[in-house]
């Protein structure tokens, strides 16, 4: 009963899945203006992946610490085939990829209207958060590839930092001004 239980809730993961391909173009985004959209469309890019890896699969234990939940998220789940388990793990990568591409204007500092010495100090912590991001990327491919290979890796502790860097960034951009 369990096993049915875990596989119904990857479902909505497949849904997600699609999506987060559908919603990024695989082109870099054009620097834009900074306005209050375009923050709320970077926080709505990290969301995504945050999304994807901790609301959406549903199998995330009440007491259970985001390190441990995450170890247990990157191994095959009870009675997951292992095309599901590989296209689980390389749709997480995905989005994690497509938010890393929607950001990437975003790692130098803005031209900020609001120059203020708190915002300011406060975008210099996201673009240097979001510089971040292609490095912990490479860390996670290199991490399922080794998990892939028959090697024991480190995939949990990787997503497990990348996700904190993700809501660090998102909870800068919460209080950022353009």
């Amino acid at each position: 009963m369990q096993r049915k239980s875990s596989l119904r809730r990857l479902v909505p993961v497949g849904a997600l899945l699609l999506l987060a391909s559908l919603s990024a173009s695989g082109q870099p985004r054009q620097s834009a203006a900074l306005t209050q959209r375009r923050i709320n469309e970077l926080a709505a890019a990290l969301l995504r992946v945050h999304r994807l890896l901790i609301d959406a699969p549903g199998i995330r234990r009440s007491d259970e610490k985001l390190s441990d939940y995450l170890n247990r998220l990157v191994m095959p789940l009870p009675g997951e085939k292992p095309a599901l388990y590989r296209q689980r793990m390389e749709g997480y990568v995905s989005a994690l990829r497509s938010a890393t591409q929607e950001t990437e204007g975003a790692r130098r500092m803005p031209t900020l209207r609001n120059d203020d010495a708190e915002n300011r100090k406060r975008w210099t912590h996201i673009t240097r958060n979001l510089a971040y991001l292609p490095g912990r990327l490479a860390h996670v491919r290199s991490a399922w590839k080794a998990m892939e290979g028959g090697r024991p890796g480190t995939l949990g502790a990787e997503w497990c930092e990348t996700l904190l860097l993700l809501r660090d960034t998102q909870n800068a951009l919460r209080d950022a001004r353009p």
